[in-house]
């Protein structure tokens, strides 16, 4: 007999949407020091689509307290992208338990000399979005 298990998840965390041309550990050393946390290199993400496999790194930390957890996800690599439907994103920056204002830290983000734009996405509404729960 076959069993299947259904898995929902919940996606209620800020999810903000970072394009810059900077490296991905570069990227996470500014976002560090703009935003005073300690982002470390956590364990990649491997993706196949299309037949294709892309590798995407994946730095973790927390914010301001030990509640708040922070991810910043390189969603394009050479060999692919982590979620197709923002192929123009370079980062994505999933915030859990976030306690302030999302616009002040968009607005924070955005003053990093290096960073093109910064917009918040609704995770509910991407495809893909199974990709963006890190064990």
């Amino acid at each position: 007999m076959l069993h299947h298990l259904d898995v929902e998840y919940d996606y209620d965390f800020l999810l903000l949407a970072i394009s810059c041309f900077e490296k991905d550990y570069r990227m996470c050393w500014l976002i560090n020091k703009k935003l005073n946390v300690n982002l470390e290199r956590g364990e990649d993400i491997e993706v196949e689509y299309k037949e294709v496999n892309s590798v995407h790194s994946v730095f973790t930390g927390e914010y301001e307290d030990e509640h708040c957890h922070i991810t910043l996800i390189k969603n394009r690599d050479s060999e692919g992208i982590l979620l197709q439907e923002l192929a123009q994103i370079d980062y994505l920056l999933k915030i859990e338990e976030f306690p302030g204002e999302e616009d002040d830290l968009a607005q924070e983000l955005r003053s990093i000399s290096q960073v093109k734009a910064v917009y918040q996405i609704e995770p509910n509404g991407l495809k893909y979005k199974e990709h963006l729960i890190i064990d």
